[in-house]
């Protein structure tokens, strides 16, 4: 199936402002292929939501569809979502407006959604996955309603201090962090899909320099051990590709993804290494049911190594990756 991804703008918007040019060459690249439809907005006129959906049948919707929404779009994407009778891949919303005030166009937006009550149980269950983004000083939509747009999806807010609306006047015509959650997203799917293959429900890739390294599906020494566990095989395997010299000069470029918060012991084996990131989908707590034993969570060993940094990204995924774990438990 071919990646696609939808670049919906916000009001009085259009497919060349702000980091749309950007993010849809970035994305091209990466074998997307990219929409960015023009649905009607004209200047001091309100957008009506029946035209937006008339614009929108033309462009074809599925489950590897990401839909990329900004400002008055975001509240378009809801509308779709809950519309939608199949989920796509996944969502990303920068500076979307969910009703709660102070929003400069409230009453524009309340008429062009048709209020502001939605079913978020069928909007959460239309996407594999959320992405929120929103700023403290945005001029136009308080960050209230990225706090409740991403409390609603149950994800985590991405809280960008002094980005404004996300748009050109803020500086805004690229967007590497969206970039880097859409990126994200395509290796934390490798990593779950090797969960799902694996005796135990763990899997495990390492990236440098966007390339993938080490995975756990690698049949090597450590793999046979009791000690085999998915962030470890990736590991050894990443050694082995790179001559036993997994991070030099200090990690830079250098991710790990795991399906899960790894265990102490992978905690320890990661920081050993000196992997510069961790993104990982369920937590320890969402696996209780799968291991015998917690000894520690990932950043309390994190924080208790006093001569090794790494950036953690939680809960990536988490609801694909523990789709996964309860398979396992009520198969096995």
């Amino acid at each position: 199936m071919m990646k696609k991804a939808i670049i919906i703008h916000g009001t009085e918007g259009y497919p060349e402002e702000n980091w749309f040019p950007w993010l849809k060459k970035e994305l091209e690249q990466r074998d997307y292929k990219v929409s960015v439809p023009q649905f009607p907005s004209p200047p001091g006129v309100l957008p009506k939501i029946s035209e937006w959906f008339e614009v929108l049948k033309d462009y074809e919707i599925d489950g590897d569809t990401l839909l990329i929404a900004h400002s008055l779009g975001g509240l378009f994407a809801l509308r779709v979502l809950e519309k939608l009778d199949h989920p796509v891949k996944a969502a990303f919303f920068a500076g979307a407006s969910v009703g709660v005030k102070p929003i400069k166009f409230y009453d524009g937006d309340l008429a062009f959604s048709g209020g502001f009550d939605f079913d978020w149980d069928k909007i959460r269950n239309n996407a594999g996955h959320f992405v929120v983004f929103h700023s403290d000083d945005d001029p136009y939509v308080s960050l209230a309603n990225g706090e409740k747009l991403s409390e609603e999806l149950g994800v985590k807010l991405n809280f960008v201090p002094n980005a404004g609306h996300f748009n050109a006047t803020a500086g805004y015509t690229e967007f590497p962090d969206l970039l880097k959650t859409i990126i994200d997203k395509e290796y934390m799917d490798i990593a779950i899909e090797l969960s799902k293959k694996a005796m135990y429900p763990y899997g495990s890739i390492i990236v440098k320099d966007g390339q993938i390294i080490g995975r756990s599906d690698a049949n090597t020494p450590v793999s046979k051990t009791q000690f085999g566990h998915a962030e470890i095989i990736a590991i050894d395997d990443a050694m082995e590709h790179l001559g036993g010299h997994l991070c030099a000069e200090g990690g830079q470029g250098v991710t790990i993804y795991s399906s899960c918060e790894p265990c102490a012991m992978c905690m320890g084996a990661i920081l050993y290494t000196g992997i510069e990131r961790l993104v990982y989908g369920a937590n320890l707590d969402d696996s209780k049911e799968c291991v015998n034993e917690i000894l520690a969570k990932a950043e309390d060993v994190a924080n208790a190594c006093t001569n090794r940094k790494i950036k953690i990204t939680p809960e990536y995924e988490r609801k694909q990756a523990v789709k996964v774990l309860k398979h396992w438990r009520d198969n096995n």
